[in-house]
């Protein structure tokens, strides 16, 4: 995607939300969920700059912007495909009467509670074939933190849900602090990456 095209996509999303804080949509305290699939512009909110003058200077404007309403904005990267198969592609050229316009749930297509192995059931059980030894544990939330601490050289398998995998990730690399021997496998969709996926980086040996 062209930088002239990654900047016009965030000035759209730069005028929606404007227009939230304009017209009192966007309150005080609010949650705002911004769904894009436009990877950059999700990069660029975050970090809070740009290398190209212009996307940065949005991006310094949208944060004003949130300033100003006094609410919370979560810009979230999904897939192309999702956005055409929640309805947005369409209802931007007129189409009324499909997907979300037609009662179809939105929150459906954006699946942050549902892990790896919810949305891909084959996956648990491909994984325990294909990863080595017989011992991999896959765990629950409670695991997360009783049975991963109990066993020293333990082989886990951590497949949170995308909205809590920060929160699993944190309970991981605590595991590996304490129990250097242990192996682990970290299994998670690709969405909200923003707040785990370089933590994640950082304490993996492979990605």
């Amino acid at each position: 995607m062209s930088r002239a095209s990654n900047e016009r996509e965030a000035y759209n999303l730069l005028l929606n939300v404007e227009a939230g804080v304009n017209i009192g949509k966007l309150t005080p305290g609010m949650d705002l969920f911004v769904f894009t699939d436009n990877m950059v512009s999700e990069r660029c909110f975050h970090s809070g700059r740009s290398w190209s003058r212009s996307m940065h200077a949005l991006i310094l404007k949208m944060h004003g912007l949130i300033m100003k309403g006094d609410a919370f904005v979560h810009f979230i990267w999904i897939a192309g495909e999702g956005m055409k198969n929640q309805g947005t592609d369409g209802l931007s050229q007129g189409d009324k009467r499909t997907r979300v316009m037609a009662v179809n749930n939105f929150l459906s297509h954006v699946p942050l509670d549902e892990s790896a192995f919810e949305r891909h059931l084959p996956l648990k059980d491909w994984l325990r074939d294909t990863l080595p030894g017989e011992e991999w544990v896959v765990l629950e939330e409670e695991g997360w933190y009783k049975t991963a601490y109990k066993n020293p050289e333990g082989k886990f398998i951590w497949a949170p849900a995308p909205c809590v995998a920060y929160i699993c990730l944190e309970q991981m690399c605590e595991v590996c602090h304490i129990h250097p021997n242990c192996s682990h496998v970290f299994v998670c969709p690709a969405i909200v990456t923003i707040n785990w996926r370089k933590q994640l980086a950082k304490q993996s040996d492979s990605m």
